[in-house]
């Protein structure tokens, strides 16, 4: 989005190759809709995701409660344990 020529480069060689798959008879116009709209769509979900972890990553660390949970032996038998940690 910051620059002007990246979309225009990509949207117009992204439609040339669909016009030659189409006027070659190795696609029809259905599958060239079809691969247009899942690839936005994946691309928009990868930018998203990006920018969300990008922000995950740059706030501070905060300190967490944490729960584990597990199996303990004691004395040949096995039992259930709970562990609540307080920072």
């Amino acid at each position: 989005k910051n620059k002007l020529w990246v979309p225009i480069f990509a949207y117009t060689s992204a439609s040339l190759i669909a016009i030659s798959r189409i006027s070659e008879n190795k696609h029809w116009l259905s599958d060239i809709f079809a691969g247009t709209v899942l690839g936005i769509l994946s691309g928009r979900q990868v930018v998203n995701n990006y920018h969300r972890y990008a922000t995950i990553k740059s706030t501070p660390k905060q300190k967490r409660k944490k729960i584990s949970l597990g199996i303990n032996d004691n004395r040949g038998h096995l039992e259930p344990s709970f562990v609540y940690h307080i920072p």
